[in-house]
């Protein structure tokens, strides 16, 4: 508990145990992290899937390829990176207000907002790609803007974890004492500054985990994206997807209607 009061932080000690915990942490890291991802690494490196790992058998060719030679490639990353990176900041401001609805406020309907924040996380991928295409297929109200076949719709693909976000922020608001805010309230501060100036700082950490919780399963996010992407706004995974021969991009996907 973040608190103006000095507190004395509750150390656990493992004592003897230590010894054999240690190591344990570090061999679950070790095959469930480390050891896929050599693996991966060591064969995007080989001239061909199945060959040996020799000296004779490695070659930085195909990372040229992808990075260098082919166009559609490239531009699925760079469109990766900008929709993982702005989806993420965008999902964890809004979740950190959610969080301060539902742990500082006594608002009626607080209960609703966050069962409507947490309900298309337990949807289907596939099901709201279909949601988005058929809400945004048309223009949008008195207007001639049409969102789909536009990256836009691909950056609303990870709204539902809207919810995993705001968990985040609770868990980090619940931390921090309102003591806190109601000090810089009573120095004059209006709701945003004591928002701004006070909550933020404190609850950064837990933002963060946030964002990086939205910005890694967005990077690599396929099935939403194979519904939605568009000629020219391919992502990492709808690009790998749905590449064929190598050297060539895949084809613009057909039209719903």
């Amino acid at each position: 508990m973040l608190s103006g009061k000095s507190m004395q932080p509750n150390l656990v000690r493992l004592g003897a145990h230590k010894t054999w915990i240690l190591p344990a942490a570090w061999g679950m890291v070790f095959v469930t992290s480390i050891a896929p991802v050599l693996a991966i690494l060591v064969t995007s490196l080989i001239r061909a899937y199945g060959l040996p790992p020799t000296l004779d058998n490695l070659t930085l060719e195909n990372f040229s390829q992808v990075l260098f030679m082919n166009a559609a490639a490239r531009r699925g990353l760079v469109n990766s990176l900008f929709l993982a990176a702005a989806s993420a900041t965008m999902i964890a401001f809004l979740g950190a207000f959610i969080a301060y609805i539902l742990v500082r406020t006594r608002v009626r309907g607080r209960v609703v907002l966050d069962f409507l924040a947490a309900m298309p996380y337990a949807v289907p991928g596939t099901v709201v790609a279909l949601a988005m295409i058929l809400a945004w297929l048309k223009p949008l109200p008195f207007t001639r803007i049409v969102l789909y076949n536009t990256i836009w719709i691909l950056l609303m693909r990870m709204w539902p974890a809207i919810s995993p976000s705001s968990s985040l922020a609770s868990g980090s608001l619940q931390q921090v004492h309102p003591s806190l805010e109601e000090a810089a309230r009573i120095c004059g501060a209006n709701w945003l500054q004591a928002f701004r100036d006070v909550l933020l700082p404190l609850i950064t950490p837990g933002l963060f985990a946030g964002w990086f919780l939205v910005f890694m399963p967005s990077l690599r996010e396929l099935t939403v994206s194979v519904l939605l992407w568009s000629a020219g706004n391919e992502t990492v995974g709808s690009w790998s997807s749905t590449f064929r021969r190598k050297g060539t991009s895949p084809s613009a996907p057909p039209s719903p209607c």
